[in-house]
């Protein structure tokens, strides 16, 4: 039997955030989102801006990006059934 599919329903998440996270660009603002947050809420230091102004960007790329993994993985699954039949 073919299996192409990256994904279950189980291994998606997690997988899928393990992925975004190898790149640099989602590690970068991951760790200046948790330094404004820091910033913010505690005393540590000063922090001019808002943590929401790097989550919100990065929480909407993720989702976007996730979704998009999770749109080609199920074409990926029915070609699957489709060719192991």
């Amino acid at each position: 039997s073919i299996k192409t599919s990256k994904y279950n329903a189980f291994t998606f998440l997690p997988r899928s955030l393990f992925e975004q996270f190898r790149r640099t660009a989602n590690q970068y603002f991951l760790v200046i989102s948790i330094l404004m947050v820091l910033g913010t809420y505690t005393s540590l230091f000063y922090s001019p801006l808002t943590p929401y102004s790097t989550i919100a960007p990065l929480s909407f790329i993720l989702g976007v990006t996730m979704a998009k993994e999770g749109v080609e993985d199920m074409k990926r699954h029915k070609s699957d059934v489709k060719v192991n039949e």
